[in-house]
């Protein structure tokens, strides 16, 4: 079995100086939160433009329920959240900083966002993505 090179994601607690590691889900709550907090949203915001339950959000954000695919939809088409930051933390957080560097083009980026969504989407329904 392989091992991954990775590191897990890391945050600092503000009140002590131990580093605390985050599960992958940890993480990705933690860049849904940064994202909503960038966008200048609340979770009410959320709560009204999404139809989801306050409990919900709040649970998705603080990583104790995974985030479904519908919420990464509205955060990725939505929003201009970008999949690979979100879920990975790779590359800026926003998709038209990407554009604004001139290095991306804005209909291939929307492509690719929208296949890893329907890919995601068909793996959870039991159904092997296309390739």
């Amino acid at each position: 079995m392989a091992t991954s090179s990775k590191k897990p994601a890391q945050r600092t607690n503000a009140k002590a100086t131990r580093v605390v590691t985050l599960t992958p889900a940890q993480a990705v709550a933690q860049r849904m939160r940064e994202a909503r907090e960038a966008l200048g949203m609340t979770q009410a915001d959320v709560v009204r433009e999404t139809g989801r339950s306050k409990d919900y959000i709040s649970k998705v954000e603080r990583g104790t329920l995974g985030i479904s695919i519908e919420m990464m939809t509205y955060y990725c088409i939505e929003k201009g959240i970008d999949l690979s930051w979100l879920v990975c933390g790779r590359g800026g957080m926003f998709l038209k900083d990407k554009l604004d560097d001139g290095s991306e083009d804005a209909e291939a980026l929307l492509k690719q966002a929208v296949a890893r969504i329907n890919r995601a989407i068909e793996f959870t329904h039991g159904r092997s993505p296309k390739r």
